[in-house]
């Protein structure tokens, strides 16, 4: 999959994802006896908040997410009912079902 493959939101969250990635591998850096020496304690600590509000914002993505594939899912639905009230017309065949299973 490409990035011009993803929408504005899309990209946006998947930058988020690999900040909060870097964020992660400087703490580690920064936590290990070499690393801890050249970092000072307030740049480790400035780390992790970042880290926490990087997580806290995807994981509101995350959520804002599965709420609108459970309102599509509900469309597709609906569309489904709509479409087996007029399935005659269809000699009885239907297309697929198409749902997005939210975790």
């Amino acid at each position: 999959m490409d990035a011009k493959d993803l929408s504005p939101e899309e990209i946006e969250h998947v930058k988020r994802i690999q900040r909060l990635h870097q964020l992660e591998v400087a703490k580690d850096v920064a936590t290990e006896p070499a690393g801890a020496q050249a970092i000072p304690q307030a740049a480790i600590e400035d780390l992790e908040l970042q880290q926490q509000e990087n997580t806290s914002v995807v994981m509101r993505d995350i959520a804002r997410l599965r709420a609108e594939v459970m309102r599509l899912n509900a469309r597709v639905r609906a569309l489904e009912m709509e479409l087996d009230g007029t399935a005659d017309s269809f000699e009885g065949e239907r297309e697929p079902q198409f749902y997005i299973p939210v975790r």
